[in-house]
């Protein structure tokens, strides 16, 4: 069986939130030095995740559903919390908040849970749907050599974000 485009999506879904984990431990720790690489290691990977969702797939999923409202107009309203949010706890842990930390994780956890069910149950099962395994194939391929996409971001607090309207 070939290998599907949701898979994709999905184990870079668990690769960031281990990141994230990571961070958190390290902070509870207070190894907030290690704690902030590994956040950056997670902030960058997850902007280049929504990065890909906005650039080809809710674009796919809104042209062949005829929808530009509902599941994809709210994912792209939490992509912007979790934007803040990601600048927000990078923040505190560069002051040596671990407490400020804390409390913004927990508020980016509710998001990221609740986002990454949205996408894995709603999303990513329509796209496969409604994608021919070409198509499938040409999405991946593009997501891989996009040369807008940030492979290895560039450094500084802006310099990963999701372009606005993407």
């Amino acid at each position: 069986m070939p290998r599907l485009l949701m898979d994709d999506l999905e184990e870079d879904h668990h690769r960031l939130i281990a990141l994230f984990d990571q961070a958190r431990c390290l902070a509870d720790k207070g190894a907030l030095a290690q704690a902030a690489d590994v956040f950056k290691a997670f902030a960058q990977g997850a902007r280049r995740h929504m990065w890909i969702e906005e650039r080809w797939i809710f674009p796919c999923f809104e042209e062949r559903t005829g929808s530009r409202t509902g599941l994809t107009a709210t994912l792209r309203d939490e992509h912007h919390q979790l934007e803040r949010l990601l600048d927000e706890c990078a923040e505190a842990l560069e002051r040596g908040g671990a407490d400020d930390f804390r409390e913004r994780c927990r508020r980016l956890t509710l998001i990221v849970e609740d986002h990454a069910f949205h996408e894995e149950a709603q999303l990513y099962p329509v796209i496969e749907q409604i994608l021919s395994p070409h198509e499938r194939d040409a999405c991946r391929s593009r997501m891989r050599e996009d040369p807008l996409l940030p492979l290895a971001a560039p450094e500084g607090p802006d310099a990963a974000r999701v372009p606005a309207g993407r």
